[in-house]
């Protein structure tokens, strides 16, 4: 009698054991089209699925000012200018590259860019020609992550506020 009864218990719990596999790997399979979905969108003109980018590379040059949330800088120890003049230094150095922005070879864009970044920047990254780096939707402010995700590749950003500054980034990739 307990034999069987341990055997009829045991296959029963061989049973449960399948089920339960069965629901765990139907559920790590939801969770990976999840994370797929987050870097997906559906377009609303047609019924394709189309990719979004997960991370970008920027370059990018800082003016602060002194209403900014920390105004100093290796550039400037104590940093006085209004946001009016950090906004006019950058939008005079935007229309200087808007003529090469956009082209399919941004070598000499990039390359104008870097040395303006690191004569120019409040940022810690002025030494690295205004280099980011990688960096996915979640790590930066977010005015600057929405302005640098909208770019295209070898794209000038129009000048974009943040309680560090002002900003004009490019998009590398």
């Amino acid at each position: 009698r307990s034999s069987s009864c341990s055997s009829s218990s045991s296959s029963s719990r061989h049973k449960n054991k399948k089920k339960r596999g069965r629901k765990r790997s139907r559920s790590r399979k939801r969770s990976r089209s999840r994370r797929k979905q987050k870097t997906r969108s559906w377009s609303s003109s047609s019924s394709s699925v189309e990719e979004v980018d997960s991370e970008v590379r920027v370059l990018h040059i800082l003016r602060k000012h002194k209403d900014s949330t920390r105004p100093a800088s290796l550039r400037e120890p104590e940093i006085t200018c209004s946001l009016a003049d950090a906004s006019d230094v950058l939008q005079k150095v935007r229309e200087q590259l808007l003529p090469l922005s956009g082209e399919k070879d941004f070598s000499k864009l990039k390359k104008i860019f870097e040395g303006l970044a690191q004569r120019l920047s409040d940022c810690n990254s002025a030494q690295d020609g205004g280099d980011l780096g990688r960096f996915t939707r979640d790590k930066m402010q977010k005015p600057f992550t929405d302005a640098a995700f909208d770019l295209k590749v070898g794209e000038l950003s129009k000048l974009v506020f943040t309680p560090s500054g002002v900003h004009l980034i490019l998009r590398l990739k």
